[in-house]
């Protein structure tokens, strides 16, 4: 009794996931899918119907899953911009200030700072031109 009281728990669990899944891609939709998947070994009507909605919430869910993906996607682009930038303007700015100094020549001390931050040797002068030009009011 005991084994059949806790079956009947997590069965009623479950459907509660369920039917908050199936109202969050469709707004009111739980209860008739609860119905349906209840009810449908009960009739070919019924299974059918299942299979419909259930087709229908699945494909809706890859959707939204979609549409999440596209976005973390765009936002760790964005976010990985920001970082470069900042980058190239924390190089601009040591290469100012250590060019005052400095004997090598510009392009030696470009490469020389890329080497610090990890960037080979074009790179980093890219990276710098770009840094003195977003330092530039």
């Amino acid at each position: 009794m005991e084994a059949w009281l806790r079956a009947e728990a997590r069965i009623a669990k479950v459907e509660a996931d369920i039917k908050d899944i199936s109202n969050s891609v469709v707004p009111g939709s739980g209860g008739r899918f609860i119905r349906l998947l209840r009810n449908r070994f009960r009739s070919s009507g019924f299974s059918f119907d299942y299979r419909l909605e259930r087709d229908g919430l699945l494909v809706r869910l890859g959707e939204i899953a979609a549409a999440k993906r596209k976005r973390a996607i765009e936002e760790v682009r964005q976010l990985s911009a920001v970082s470069i930038a900042n980058r190239d303007r924390r190089m601009a700015e040591e290469f100012l200030r250590k060019r005052k100094t400095s004997s090598d020549s510009d392009t030696a001390l470009m490469v020389a700072i890329g080497k610090r931050h990890e960037v080979k040797r074009s790179a980093a002068i890219e990276a710098i031109n770009r840094g003195l030009k977003a330092l530039k009011p």
